[in-house]
């Protein structure tokens, strides 16, 4: 059985017939160490899409390694698999998370558009989701109830339907989702029709 670096250098080969037994050899020598660190990250949902992000650390590491420097190429493969671990996760989370919210704004969007078309006394069939013209008369009626900075996450959130995440980004150390249930709660309590 040839070494690390010999089977590195025959996975890097041009020859089709000695590159694709090399890296499956790779493969299959770090696939133990995917798992060992998708356990130790906690990822023990979609394992597959871990796997498989693992399985690109592999191969990037192939790529990526210098034979000149004083790293060997385990701890290369290790420091790979591990970052590609950590990208599949933060992108997991992200749309975990964009579902949530794009869930999240159209439910308080018909929850606002419920809200005004019981005002109108409507039938529920007849509701529809709110406009930006909507929003706007609403932001102009709640001119004295809201202040600048409910009236920036109103504006945000329901107008340009930016995500919770996103606003966050600007606004790091408040609670958005409180700063919207009481802007909700404002709405209800002073917006006639």
């Amino acid at each position: 059985m040839p070494n690390e670096i010999e089977l590195l250098c025959q996975a890097r080969s041009n020859n089709k017939k000695i590159y694709e037994p090399a890296i499956s050899v790779i493969i299959a020598q770090y696939t133990p160490l995917i798992h060992k660190m998708m356990y130790k990250l906690g990822l023990k949902h979609n394992k597959e899409d871990y796997a498989q992000a693992g399985v690109i650390g592999i191969l990037k590491a192939i790529e990526d390694y210098e034979l000149d420097k004083n790293t060997k190429f385990g701890t290369w493969v290790y420091y790979k698999i591990r970052q590609e671990l950590q990208l599949e996760k933060i992108k997991s989370e992200q749309v975990a998370i964009s579902r949530y919210h794009k869930k999240l704004n159209r439910k308080t969007s018909y929850e606002l558009a419920e809200f005004l078309n019981n005002s109108y006394e409507t039938k529920p069939e007849d509701y529809k989701q709110l406009q930006i013209d909507d929003y706007l008369a609403i932001l102009n009626s709640l001119n004295l109830k809201l202040n600048i900075f409910e009236a920036d996450i109103f504006t945000r959130y329901f107008i340009l339907q930016e995500h919770i995440y996103q606003i966050r980004k600007i606004y790091p150390k408040t609670d958005i989702s409180e700063i919207i249930n009481k802007i909700l709660e404002v709405i209800r309590n002073n917006v006639k029709l």
